[in-house]
């Protein structure tokens, strides 16, 4: 898999172009089968398991996950999107 670049806001096919979000206030995607569900604040990574999805990230965490930002507000539910301020730049 390559390195996270950004956030797309539409679906964009491998082979196509569009748009993709670095920083601020973005929905995302959110996968909560593996990790906690993450509070305001709480910092959120590429989640494993489900592509284009974010997750938590728990306490102890290997240093080579790479964080895209924080929890803006509380996830409500597992597969749901969740407002997360990107910091991908």
């Amino acid at each position: 898999t390559a390195p996270i670049v950004g956030v797309a806001r539409v679906a964009v096919a491998a082979a196509g172009f569009g748009w993709l979000q670095t920083s601020g206030p973005a929905a995302v995607l959110y996968d909560a089968t593996t990790t906690a569900i993450a509070g305001i604040g709480d910092p959120v990574g590429p989640d494993q398991n489900v592509l284009g999805a974010c997750s938590g990230v728990a306490d102890g965490t290997p240093d080579t996950l790479v964080i895209i930002g924080s929890a803006l507000g509380l996830v409500e539910a597992d597969a749901e999107y969740t407002p997360v301020y990107l910091r991908l730049e």
